[in-house]
């Protein structure tokens, strides 16, 4: 009995410093990490100027002006004819079938 007590102390001792430790090495992670918060500042920009933003409206609409009006010319421009379907290729193609066929 005097064994067990005695063996149970002594892995209860040689554990304790291993738990401590852990429990520092958390408690230094969350105090690093608070630090670093408080480190970081916030960064507050001056309000712009009337005309600044006035400035940047007027470009903002003309680059959606132009935006749109690429898409336009895009959509209404004349598709590309193939020229596999050209009359001469089609007209030359049924002629050959119709000769194959005389034949």
């Amino acid at each position: 009995m005097k064994a067990y007590v005695a063996s149970t102390a002594l892995i209860a001792l040689l554990t304790f410093p291993l738990a401590a430790s852990g429990q520092d090495a958390a408690v230094a992670d969350d105090t690093q990490l608070q630090m670093e918060l408080k480190r970081q500042r916030a960064i507050v920009h001056p309000k712009p100027r009337l005309e600044v933003l006035e400035q940047d409206i007027e470009r903002s609409e003309a680059v959606r002006a132009e935006r749109r009006d690429r898409i336009v010319r895009e959509l209404t421009r004349p598709q590309a004819r193939r020229p596999d379907l050209d009359y001469s290729v089609t007209s030359g193609i049924q002629a050959r079938n119709l000769q194959r066929l005389r034949r």
